[in-house]
């Protein structure tokens, strides 16, 4: 028997490697708006929240000068974001194996609704989600919380004990914790040493064919 009857994930740095497409589309919009270029370090920050938050919060970008370098990142990310993406090594097998279980999944990320849905049909993990959850175009400052929220609404969960939550960074964990449910840190992510364990994961692994394990047995 299986630990969980439903599983979220989040999408980048949990089923995907998206630090090319997501870093590269940040540096075309910058230099699009007329902006400076941080180093890789800081740039490495717009990996997990939304983009408004890394902008107006670690940049100090105001709210007129965020929106328009949004605006510009979601055009870039589009093209040159999806196509610089690419799924980690067992997230196919592992999404595959949790759906024939019967187990319902379901993607809540901070990554708008359109791309969202788009990449999970690129690697075909749409026949086997149950539901994918992205901020619309109007959210700039998607809570992870309100997310989950949506998630398991769509899900019918009911008892939050039977349901986790696999995520790389803080917000996954945090969000987790803040609705009830369990947590497995994705530790392959772009998570800083010790952020997941911090932030109070249930455990953090290190591979998908350890999540399939520990939630599969």
């Amino acid at each position: 028997m299986s630990r969980f009857d439903f599983v979220l994930f989040d999408f980048d740095g949990t089923i995907a490697d998206t630090g090319p497409g997501v870093k590269g589309s940040v540096t075309a919009s910058l230099k699009e708006c007329g902006f400076p270029v941080p180093d890789e370090q800081t740039l490495n920050k717009f990996m997990g929240p939304p983009i408004y938050n890394t902008l107006t919060e670690v940049l100090d970008y105001n709210d007129e000068q965020a929106l328009k370098i949004v605006s510009a990142y979601r055009r870039h990310y589009l093209v040159e974001g999806i196509s610089g993406a690419a799924l980690y090594d067992g997230i196919y097998d592992l999404f595959e194996s949790l759906h024939d279980s019967g187990i319902k999944i379901a993607v809540p990320s901070s990554k708008p609704q359109q791309p969202l849905e788009m990449m999970m049909k690129r690697f075909g993990l749409d026949k086997f989600t149950d539901a994918i959850c992205g901020p619309d175009p109007s959210e700039h400052n998607s809570d992870k919380t309100r997310l989950l929220v949506r998630a398991v609404n769509i899900l019918g969960v009911s008892d939050k004990s039977r349901c986790v939550m696999i995520g790389d960074r803080h917000f996954d964990i945090d969000a987790a914790v803040a609705t009830g449910m369990h947590s497995i840190g994705a530790g392959y992510g772009y998570s800083p040493d010790g952020e997941l364990e911090d932030a109070g994961a249930d455990i953090v692994l290190g591979t998908p064919a350890e999540i399939k394990k520990y939630i599969l047995g």
